[in-house]
This record gives C-alpha cells, sequence and structure tokens, in this order.
C-alpha cells in the first residue's frame, strides 16, 4: 500500500524522476519522463540515454552518472536536451541511493523543464543590453535615479554637463545641485508623484553644467523597475537651439515660408469652421489643384463622396480629432490615401488649426505587401505540415510494401510458369510497386528520402534520358532540347532530377491529349531580388536551370498554388495520383532550389526550376 501511494505521488509531480541502475539503465520512471520524452515506461525501462538521445548529449548525462557512482555527491547541471528536434534546457539534480537490503547502488534524479525560464533571462539581459546601447547612441540626455541617487548616466550626460561617469555615480552627487534653484521644486514635485504612481507629462527646466553654463531642456520622466526596486528614467531634451530657432521664426517670415513650403508633408492653416486659409506648395503638387483653387475650399471637400471622411486613430475624447486617416482626391480624381495631423494654432492673431497630411501610399502597400508574406508563411506552414503527415504514412507504408514485395516474388519462384498461382503472385507483386512508386514520390515530397547527392550536369543527364523521354511523351507531341548549361553543375541526387523531368514532361503530356509541342531547356542565370513560386525570396547568386514549356490547355490563376499540394490533380477519378507536381516541389526545396511557373489557360505552361551552381 506504501509502494502504491509512493508511486502516485511521484507520478503527480510535474517535474520528471527517474532511477538508474549501475550500468546506468533505468529500472523507475515517473509519468513526466514518458510524457516529457514522448515514450512509454515499457519502452523505457532497462533502456540508456544512447536510446532516446543523440550521442553528444548522451555523452554528457553518462559522464554525469558516472561522477555521482563515483563521488557518490550530489550533482545540480544545467544541460541541453533534444526531442523529437527541439532543443530543451533543463536543470538536473543527481544523488545515490544505496539498497540497503542488496548494497545495490542507483541514482536518483530529477528533471525540470527550464527552456522558458532561460530563454527569459536571456531575452532580459539582451534587452538591458540594448537600452544601454541605445541609450550610449542617444542624441539625448538619459538618467536613472533610484532613491535620490543616480545609478546611470549615458554618454551624453558626461558630454553635455562635464561631469564624469564616476562623479555622477558617487554617493556624494547631489542632483539637484544640476537643476536651476527656481525649478528645482518643480522638479522634486514631479518625482514625487511618480513615487505615488501618478503619470506626470514632460516639462521645461533648465541645468546647470559643471563650469555654471545654463542649458535649456525638457525633461521626461517614468518610474521604472531597475535591477528589482523602483527608479525613475528620466531623458532630457537639450532645447535651447530649438528656443533659438523659435525666436528666429517669429522675427522672419522668409524663413517661415521656406520651411513652410519645403515641408515633406501637405500643410494646410484652417479656420474654426474648416475653411483654407493657407495652404503649401506640396499639397498644390500632390493634389493637383493651385494655391488660389485650395484657398477657396474646406478641408472636408478634398474627401471625395466615393471615400470615407475619417478613420479616427487617437483614442479618448480629447484625442479624438488630433490623427486620422482619409481619402483626398486629386484634381484628375485619383484617391491619395493621407494621415491628417491637427493641433490649434494661432495665425495672424487669431485661433486656427494646422493640418499636417502625409501621403500614406507607401505605408498601405507596405501593409498589403506585410499581408501577403503573411500569406506565404501560412502557405508555408500548410506545406510543411501536409509534408510530415505524408511522409510519416510513407515511410511506414513503404515497410509494409517491402514485406508484401519480398513475399509475393517468393510466391513467383514458388510456382512453376503457367501456374495461376504465379499469375496472381505477379499481379500482388505488380500492384506493389506501383504502391512503392507512390511512397517515393510522398518520400520526396516530405524531404525524408534517401539521398545521394554528387555533382551533376544536367545537359548530360538530359541526353542520357532522351530516348526514354520520346517513349513517355508519344509520338504526337513534338519535342525541342536547347542546352545551355555550359558544363556548370549543381549537387543534387541524379534519380531525383529525373524524377523531377519526368513528372514534368509527363504534366505537359496529359495537358496536351490532342497533341502539342514540349521545349525543354537548360542554362545559367543569375538571380537576385526575386522571388519563388511562392514568394519566398530567392538567395542571390548563379543557378543553373530547366525549364518545360508546353503548349497544352494551361492552369487557372485560382489553382497555380493548389497543384503543388499532394492528392491535388485536375484529372478525371483514377487518372492521377496528384503527386506529380508536388514531387518537383518537395525535391526542388530539399536541394535548395527554386522553382517558377507562368501559366495561361489556352496557351499553355512554363515551369522552371534552378538550383545553386555547384562550387567545389
Amino acid at each position: 500500500m506504501k509502494g502504491k501511494i509512493f508511486k502516485d505521488l511521484v507520478n503527480a509531480l510535474d517535474d520528471l524522476v527517474f532511477v538508474k541502475d549501475s550500468q546506468h539503465r533505468w529500472v523507475f520512471l515517473n509519468d513526466a519522463c514518458c510524457q516529457f520524452w514522448g515514450f512509454s515506461r515499457e519502452e523505457l525501462i532497462g533502456k540508456s540515454d544512447f536510446d532516446i538521445f543523440p550521442k553528444e548529449q548522451a555523452e554528457v548525462y553518462w559522464a554525469k552518472d558516472q561522477e555521482v557512482f563515483q563521488t557518490k555527491k550530489t550533482i545540480l547541471n544545467i544541460e541541453e536536451q533534444t526531442i523529437e528536434g527541439r532543443l530543451y534546457i533543463i536543470s538536473t539534480k543527481k544523488s545515490i541511493y544505496r539498497d540497503e537490503e542488496s548494497g545495490e547502488e542507483y541514482i536518483v534524479g530529477t528533471i525540470r523543464d527550464i527552456t522558458d525560464e532561460q530563454r527569459a533571462r536571456d531575452a532580459v539581459k539582451e534587452s538591458e543590453e540594448q537600452f544601454r546601447h541605445l541609450a550610449d547612441y542617444s542624441p539625448n540626455m538619459i538618467f536613472i535615479n533610484q532613491k535620490g541617487r543616480i545609478v546611470y548616466v549615458n554618454n551624453k550626460c558626461t558630454e553635455v554637463m562635464g561631469y564624469s561617469l564616476e562623479e555622477f555615480l558617487s554617493p556624494e552627487f547631489d542632483f539637484m545641485s544640476i537643476i536651476a534653484p527656481e525649478y528645482r521644486k518643480t522638479v522634486k514635485s514631479a518625482f514625487q508623484k511618480h513615487i505615488r504612481g501618478e503619470e506626470t507629462p514632460g516639462y521645461d527646466y533648465v541645468l546647470i553644467t559643471k563650469n555654471g553654463k545654463r542649458i535649456d531642456s525638457i525633461i521626461t520622466t517614468k518610474l521604472i523597475n531597475y535591477h528589482g526596486d523602483t527608479a525613475i528614467l528620466g531623458i532630457i531634451t537639450d532645447i535651447s537651439t530649438h528656443k533659438r530657432i523659435e525666436e528666429e521664426l517669429r522675427r522672419s517670415e522668409e524663413r517661415y515660408r521656406a520651411l513652410f513650403n519645403n515641408s515633406v508633408n501637405a500643410i494646410y492653416i484652417l479656420d474654426k469652421a474648416g475653411r483654407i486659409l493657407e495652404v503649401n506648395q506640396v499639397a498644390g503638387e500632390l493634389l493637383g489643384y493651385s494655391r488660389g483653387e485650395l484657398l477657396e475650399m474646406k478641408l472636408n471637400d478634398l474627401a471625395g463622396s466615393a471615400y470615407p471622411n475619417r478613420k479616427k486613430k487617437s483614442k479618448g475624447e480629447a484625442e479624438s480629432d488630433r490623427v486620422y486617416e482619409t481619402v483626398h482626391v486629386s484634381s484628375d480624381g485619383r484617391g491619395i490615401p493621407v494621415e491628417i495631423n491637427t493641433r490649434p494654432i494661432v495665425f495672424e492673431g487669431k485661433p486656427a488649426v494646422l493640418a499636417v497630411s502625409r501621403d500614406i501610399t507607401e505605408r498601405r502597400n507596405a501593409q498589403k505587401e506585410l499581408k501577403e508574406k503573411e500569406a506565404q508563411l501560412l502557405h508555408s506552414q500548410k506545406m510543411e505540415a501536409i509534408g510530415r503527415l505524408a511522409g510519416g504514412i510513407a515511410h511506414d507504408f513503404n515497410n509494409l510494401l517491402t514485406a508484401v514485395l519480398g513475399y509475393a516474388e517468393l510466391l513467383v519462384m514458388d510456382h512453376e510458369s503457367g501456374d495461376k498461382q504465379r499469375e496472381y503472385a505477379k499481379e500482388i507483386k505488380s500492384a506493389a510497386e506501383r504502391g512503392a512508386l507512390l511512397t517515393r514520390q510522398l518520400l520526396a515530397f516530405s524531404k525524408r528520402q534517401v539521398l545521394l547527392p554528387r555533382k551533376l550536369d544536367i545537359d548530360v543527364l538530359i541526353k542520357n534520358l532522351e530516348n526514354m523521354m520520346r517513349r513517355v511523351i508519344g509520338e504526337n507531341i513534338a519535342v525541342s532540347v536547347l542546352n545551355g548549361s555550359g558544363g556548370k553543375c549543381i549537387k543534387a541526387d541524379p534519380g531525383q532530377i529525373e524524377q523531377i523531368l519526368v513528372n514534368l514532361l509527363v504534366n505537359s503530356k496529359d495537358a496536351m491529349p490532342k497533341g502539342g509541342s514540349i521545349d525543354i531547356e537548360t542554362g545559367v542565370e543569375y538571380l537576385e531580388n526575386r522571388r519563388c513560386h511562392f514568394g519566398q525570396e530567392v538567395v542571390p547568386g548563379e543557378y543553373v536551370y530547366l525549364e518545360v514549356r508546353d503548349t497544352g490547355v494551361g492552369i487557372p490563376g485560382e489553382l497555380s498554388t493548389l497543384v503543388f499540394e499532394p492528392f491535388f490533380t485536375t484529372k478525371e477519378l483514377g487518372k492521377g495520383t496528384g503527386l506529380g507536381l508536388s514531387t518537383v516541389y518537395g525535391i526542388v526545396n530539399q536541394n535548395r532550389g527554386c522553382l517558377f511557373m507562368d501559366s495561361t489557360p489556352g496557351a499553355g505552361t512554363k515551369i522552371r526550376v534552378v538550383f545553386p551552381v555547384y562550387a567545389e
């Protein structure tokens, strides 16, 4: 009864618990072990680390076990463990246990998966390093004040203020000594609000450098956690130059006009009713209206009736009209997506609104491209999942077919020619061979086919296959071959490249039931800034290509990606396995190649596969 309670308790633990004998073989494992490693208890009992883990990792575990047996001491380790191709970080504890009755020694071990914890620690460390890197190269002064002491300053602080890093970080350094006396009360009040958990907006104040120079600044502060304790992060912007520029702008209408008209954005000044009082040159260039025409309009007149007036982006009532998106219609009727940023100003002594309009066409295009990439990623993941499933089924099925073929061959040998049983056995063997061919295609698609890659000249391979190609294609289809690889080779399994060529030829042949022509072309090309058929970017470099063109029925655009999925076929039931093009896709990916397809219904199909040039 006590033994059952012990086992139930151990099996209820989330941590992995195991016991090994002196031969490093498991004699006990809890449920967590079996679940984490993906084996049943019966499969693991009596086995060692070498039976389920990569050799390099198993050798490390064996050495640690041996150390426990020899030293009789408990050992704690942080180790790596690979399970089904995924790398885990584990914390292990191994202790010696001696059976008092038998005198046998055992290792009692516990394992905890700390992968997420380790990654979190690494992420925090990386985040801190990134912060320091960004802060040290920031044009603003950045500091961290913790309990009234400066615990961090960036390079800009020492450069502008004239104090060394050691002086800033000294316990004797008084932060308030660098604040102008008339602003110290404001800064202290802001810090106290932060400590109480209240947010404070940025505010102006004056810094005093080591040599007594006054610097007009804006400080923005935020309460943060720094090394486990509360602290205040401050970002200081030197606005002395900005203030001088503002003063100059107030004195100089000409300088204001230059800045206004040379902005990259369209700028409008509006009265409270939305009428345009002033506009810069960019607005006229963007919309195709003259300045005079725009001054007779309201800003809302620029949004055509076919487009929504605005799409609010800001949150909260106070921010609702400050930033929004809309579409402005140019004089020639083009819709231009824009982002409008508005703020109250004083213009010619009266309240007005400054509206800055930014053309966001490129942003919209980027968003569209992002959605396309997301779709490509989903398709890639789907093909990967299908490949894994197909590969697993094909592998197991192939093992079954091997047995069927073997026994069928034995039956053929056991019966004389003309014997009916012999003919039955031959039929069984033929069906099994067809099944084996299907499994090889599935394995090629799933990248699990055993390969024998070598240096390969595609032109030579095609020449050797010419007679076979003629038989595959038939007499009612004209075939031309244009070899142009010029001796440039690739590294691949010849059988796989033959399989690509045959599958493409059969696909072209089936697309021309009434005859036609097929062109086979090879060559060398340098690719860059290109995307494969499924949208993946091509690695820039020199490639050998194999292209098959036909004058068949073509492939509709909506099927251009589906035709490469396993078991998808447009042929009649019983006339196609749907594995031809999916096999081509799998082989190309397996050999670091890329596939391009161009097809027009009624005008034929062109499929080009490329492989990196082999560099010895």
